[in-house]
Formats: C-alpha cells, sequence, structure tokens
C-alpha cells in the first residue's frame, strides 16, 4: 500500500479518508503553521545546546576558537537540505505535469 492510498477512503478511492474531511481536522496553513513552529523549536534546541557545547570546551581549557567557530557556521548549511530537496521535488512535479502518459 503506497502512501496516498492510505489518504484515501477505503469504499470510495476517489474520496479523501473520512479523518481528514473531520470538523476537527487540521486546515494545511494549520499544518504548515504547527510544522514551522516544530522546526523552529528544533533550531532554538540545537542552538542552546551548540552554546553549551562550546562553553563548556572553551571553558575546559580548549583553546580553538576559529575551530568551533567554523564548525557553528558550517552547520547553518545544513539547514539549506530540506529547502533544496523541497525546491527539486517541486520542479520534478511540475515537469511531470507536463508530460502525457
Amino acid at each position: 500500500m503506497n502512501e496516498t492510498s492510505s489518504l484515501l477512503h477505503p469504499q470510495h478511492p476517489t474520496k479523501p479518508h473520512p479523518f481528514f474531511s473531520m470538523p476537527g481536522a487540521l486546515s494545511r496553513s494549520q499544518r504548515k503553521f504547527v510544522t514551522g513552529v516544530i522546526l523552529l523549536l528544533c533550531v532554538v534546541i540545537l542552538w542552546t545546546l551548540s552554546n553549551f557545547i562550546t562553553s563548556d570546551l572553551l571553558g575546559g581549557g580548549y583553546d580553538k576558537p576559529f575551530l568551533i567557530t567554523y564548525l557553528n557556521t558550517s552547520a547553518f548549511s545544513l539547514y539549506l537540505l530540506p529547502f533544496l530537496y523541497n525546491r527539486s521535488k517541486r520542479r520534478r512535479r511540475k515537469n511531470s505535469i507536463g508530460v502525457v502518459n
């Protein structure tokens, strides 16, 4: 069973699953908002952890601040990975729409 088939109604494959049409279900914009807040909390937690690790390293006698700064700054490039993945996914979807089966 693929991912999209689980979202469809069991008896009517063209209709959405009853859970997604429930009055209490989140709308797309609400799901995006909740996802954004969760990702923001992840960034805050990672930032705070890196701050504690950095201060522990520097307080313990590790005297190489350039390396620590380089590692912390280069970690920001990891935030680009989801963006690049979504961009390529959108391009593939856009190209596949133009192709007739």
